[in-house]
């Protein structure tokens, strides 16, 4: 890809990872338009590479993709977050890159010109179509053996219990000695009580991104650790039900 484009990221970590892996590999810098939350992991690795814009009114802007979850005070601050989006977007020259053809990214940016990443289902392969190349690798230097379990994700469903781990680790022939459970602190108060492996609080994206670097195996219920594995070319295991079309490349067979 020769010509400079202006993409917009608004979803979740794990298809904003996977829209990384491709801008690493390119060699013409682009613009990427952020909600806060994005911001650190895109400086991390796109800081010297892309022009970064980070939204300041962030608060509402996820209410485009998720209805279910908005009450009126939700509905104010997604009035005004769209606000922002589209004073920032009218700024750009050139149509901005969403990622699908949706009916809300239809009806938030009518007016606006557009194109869209996906082309088919599976995330990976419309990716590679557009950019025309492979998703970039990179290298690590694990700890040999070393397992990092990420049990909860963005939703209460997106639990593996401790029960689930043990099946998990039985299966794939692995020890639970070589085992560290991760956990964002906002999600501290879902850890079960009689809980038998290690535990670590963590509190950054940064944070996250240097227990995958430093882990052998990664155990995710959440596609965020998922594809920051696959970047990583760790050895992937699924916990609990990821959407076939949004799982990594090495484990999609």
């Amino acid at each position: 890809m020769t010509e400079r484009k202006t993409f917009l990221a608004l979803k979740g970590f794990g298809d904003f990872t996977i829209l990384l892996s491709f801008l690493m590999a390119q060699d013409v810098r682009h613009t990427l338009i952020v909600r806060g939350g994005l911001d650190e992991l895109a400086r991390f690795y796109l800081a010297d590479r892309h022009e970064i814009i980070v939204l300041k009114e962030t608060s509402g802007v996820l209410g485009i993709y998720d209805f279910r979850r908005i009450n009126l005070r939700k509905f104010i601050k997604l009035y005004f977050s769209l606000i922002e989006l589209r004073r920032t977007i009218k700024k750009i020259h050139g149509p901005i890159l969403l990622d699908d053809q949706s009916i809300r990214n239809k009806i938030a940016f009518l007016g606006i010109k557009k194109e869209y990443l996906l082309k088919n289902k599976n995330i990976y392969e419309s990716y590679g179509s557009f950019f025309s190349c492979e998703p970039t690798k990179l290298r690590s230097s694990p700890t040999p053996d070393s397992i990092a379990v990420f049990p909860f994700g963005s939703t209460s469903s997106k639990t593996a219990g401790i029960r689930e781990i043990e099946n998990i680790l039985t299966k794939n022939g692995l020890s639970n000695n070589n085992v560290v459970v991760y956990v964002h602190v906002s999600d501290a108060h879902r850890i079960e009580e009689q809980n038998q492996f290690s535990v670590v609080i963590l509190k950054t994206i940064t944070e996250i991104i240097e227990v995958v670097m430093q882990a052998e195996t990664i155990i995710s219920v959440d596609t965020f650790q998922l594809h920051l594995a696959e970047l990583y070319d760790k050895k992937i295991i699924i916990a609990g039900v990821v959407n076939k079309n949004f799982i990594p490349n090495s484990i999609k067979d």
